[in-house]
């Protein structure tokens, strides 16, 4: 049997070792660097966009100075997360070998393993708490723990504060347990 689990972390590092060594190399992109100038002037909200992007960037920004690289940084870490997460939903759901599969995917597929994992914008912050979501509701699914609810609720409004399109996780939380009549008690808790 092979040890996915290990393959798996030799692919998700060895990933974001290249993404490292790329980001400070090429120069931002407009959408970047409308983020970037965010963090200038932070805000709640901005007219097009939940402010999360900007408060990351602005972190990054200040530990590493105003470079490509450092704007870049944060989407290194976040994916590399994400990766991790994803990795631990699929083996819940499926199996280890479906989870490298996966996760082997994820890192491959230009939309994820370039728009989501180098360049820094909102879809990268909300992917991450999007995949923490599934993994919170899949905790309330196998335990039954009404304190999940709780940390659901706060990894919810992260995703939201990443980009509106997050209103739709508790749209597809909600249509599961209307769907699955085990899991409809949850209604008459307070906790959802």
């Amino acid at each position: 049997m092979r040890n996915y689990r290990l393959w798996f972390w030799i692919l998700n590092a060895a990933t974001a070792v290249l993404r490292l060594l790329f980001i400070g190399k090429v120069g931002l992109t407009v959408d970047e660097a409308h983020y970037w100038v965010y963090t200038k002037f932070l805000s709640l909200s901005y007219f097009d966009h939940p402010p999360l992007i900007s408060y990351i960037i602005k972190i990054s920004t200040s530990i590493f100075g105003n470079t490509e690289f450092a704007v870049r940084l944060p989407a290194v870490i976040i994916f590399f997360v994400a990766s991790w997460i994803f990795f631990i939903c699929a083996k819940k759901l499926y199996n280890e070998r479906t989870a490298f599969a996966g996760a082997l995917l994820l890192n491959v597929l230009p939309v994820f393993s370039f728009l989501g994992s180098v360049v820094s914008i909102p879809d990268s912050p909300l992917a991450l708490f999007w995949i923490l979501s599934l993994f919170i509701f899949l905790l309330i699914i196998e335990t039954g723990g009404k304190k999940y609810w709780y940390l659901l609720g706060v990894i919810g409004g992260l995703a939201l504060l990443s980009k509106y399109n997050a209103v739709m996780i508790p749209v597809g939380i909600t249509l599961f347990l209307i769907l699955s009549p085990k899991h409809r008690f949850w209604f008459k808790e307070k906790e959802p």
